[in-house]
């Protein structure tokens, strides 16, 4: 009846089409498919079968005690962990299912690790979080080294799920307990409670946990633990405004983490990504680019870019400023859905206002409305500030692009609520924004003490990108203001400062501006030039 059909390999067929197969399965009773996979798991058994093999049928038919049906999914998670961690995470959570009541347990607590390892690499983290406080619950209290891992995993996956308050009591406890703060075991919950203050906008005890982590690793002579806590140091830097400090801490992190081969790098990811986030904040566009395109290749293959969603952003915006603006938007897409998978509502939060971001310069300002609206609403509902600000900013120009200044207004005014959350260069960027709305809607006042505010946010972040941001809002309050040649003479300023950190989309916008003055003053052939 042509339902099967013979392959390749002699004496083994196959089902004419795969909907047939899942068509006749589902027509078979659940009791017999139950004992059907159990008769086929028996025959693969004899036939010296792998487990990774066996894993599915005996995940489908053992009962719940079976010891040797849980040794198979155990060893199947083990051996698919690397290359398949979806599928490992399946067989790990069968055999956490099965597994008798009068188990040790140190082998719950290896499954439950292993599992939430797995869980965490994939992106679901809420059930990643739930098995990591399990394990914590059961492992013994003299196992000190064992708790503190699962305390950095626990508050590690916390931070992603936007739990930061829960994060830093969970980790500061932890140090608290400790009988010696300078051994490894401190020094990992240092630099994890360093990440911890930056999550909760405190830079200034980020900057002193990382340092209190440099120092130790220092004295300690510890190779793994070094380029962590240097990558965490320049971000607390670069996010506290001291651009000098931080390049210079940038430099020594990166001489430890680039030449690092493959498989070497794949053990420093975290450091790498902090690294490259905090180039974001130095103006260090190319370098941030290649290094988060590296951890994206490395990560893709070792199965471990769940764990840095945080890199997709760092990317996009590096490629964004840069002018790459399509491959920005693919990147982003593809961060999108991977966030809308994981569930991860902070990670999903932070893609979209980066979409809305890359779509502005694009001219696509309905995309950047959807984008930039769903974001507020996630940072919004889920206590992130710093993305609700950025992203209110960006969906207000999008709305004025768009035709819709009632929109705008409603949008923008939150927004002052925010900004000073921001570390200095990314306030002056979104202050410059709220420059260009408040003028838009005729408020003058409004717009002239955003560009101020522009002004002294450059200032504190010291680089030239952000300065180009405040010689631009400067720009524009001046034109509208009547003083064309002070419009021009800044707008040109803010074009030198784009221009010289290789920013053609922001020295785009200000030779905008700029011919415009030039246009005012009469100075035709400038400003069509």
């Amino acid at each position: 009846q042509d339902l099967l059909r013979l392959t390749d390999v002699p004496r083994r067929f196959r089902f004419r089409h795969p909907i047939l197969r899942r068509a006749i399965y589902d027509a078979t009773p659940g009791g017999w498919r139950i004992g059907a996979h159990q008769r086929t798991a028996d025959a693969l058994r004899q036939a010296s079968a792998s487990t990774e093999v066996l894993a599915h049928h005996v995940d489908l038919s053992a009962k719940p005690g079976d010891a040797s049906a849980v040794a198979i999914l155990q060893d199947a998670g083990r051996r698919s962990a690397q290359r398949a961690p979806a599928t490992a995470a399946r067989w790990f959570t069968a055999a956490l299912r099965l597994l008798p009541t009068s188990a040790p347990g140190e082998q719950r607590l290896d499954l439950l690790r292993a599992s939430a390892t797995c869980l965490e690499t994939t992106g679901r983290f809420a059930e990643a979080h739930a098995l990591l406080v399990e394990s914590l619950e059961i492992a013994p209290d003299e196992q000190r080294s064992l708790r503190l891992s699962l305390t950095g995993s626990c508050a590690r996956v916390e931070h992603l799920l936007g739990r930061h308050d829960q994060a830093h009591r969970r980790l500061a406890a932890a140090l608290d307990a400790l009988p010696d703060a300078r051994g490894g075991e401190a020094i990992g919950l240092m630099i994890e409670l360093a990440g911890d203050a930056l999550f909760r906008l405190d830079y200034a005890a980020a900057e002193d946990w990382a340092r209190r982590a440099v120092d130790a690793a220092r004295v300690a002579d510890d190779d793994a633990l070094t380029p962590g806590a240097l990558a965490i140091l320049v971000r607390a830097l670069a996010w506290g405004s001291q651009a000098q400090l931080a390049q210079a801490v940038r430099a020594e992190a990166a001489a430890l983490i680039d030449p690092l081969p493959d498989e070497a790098f794949a053990l420093q990811l975290g450091a790498a990504v902090d690294l490259c986030g905090a180039e974001i904040y130095l103006d260090e566009f190319d370098a941030a680019a290649a290094r988060a395109q590296r951890v994206l290749e490395i990560g893709r293959t070792t199965r471990q870019t769940q764990r840095f969603p945080g890199v997709y952003a760092t990317l996009g915006v590096a490629l964004c400023m840069l002018g790459r603006l399509d491959d920005a938007a693919q990147l982003l897409e593809a961060a999108i859905e991977a966030a809308r998978t994981s569930g991860n509502p902070q990670a999903l939060a932070w893609a979209l206002f980066c979409r809305a971001f890359v779509a502005l310069p694009a001219g696509q300002p309905e995309l950047a409305i959807t984008a930039g609206r769903e974001s507020l609403e996630l940072a919004s509902d889920g206590g992130q500030r710093v993305i609700a600000a950025r992203a209110g900013a960006v969906l207000a120009v999008a709305f004025l692009d768009a035709g819709q200044p009632t929109e705008a207004e409603a949008v923008i005014g939150p927004v002052d609520q925010h900004v000073e959350l921001l570390p200095p260069a990314w306030r002056a960027y979104v202050q410059e924004l709220m420059a260009r709305c408040w003028l838009a809607l005729g408020r003058a006042t409004d717009a002239e003490r955003a560009a101020l505010g522009a002004r002294d946010s450059a200032a504190a972040a010291g680089l030239r990108l952000p300065t180009a941001m405040a010689e631009r809002a400067a720009a524009l309050v001046a034109l509208a203001a009547g003083d064309a040649t002070t419009g021009r003479a800044r707008a040109l300023e803010s074009v030198a400062l784009a221009d010289a950190v290789g920013a053609p989309v922001e020295a785009g916008l200000s030779r905008t501006v700029a011919g415009r003055a030039f246009a005012v003053l009469g100075e035709r052939d400038q400003a069509v030039e």
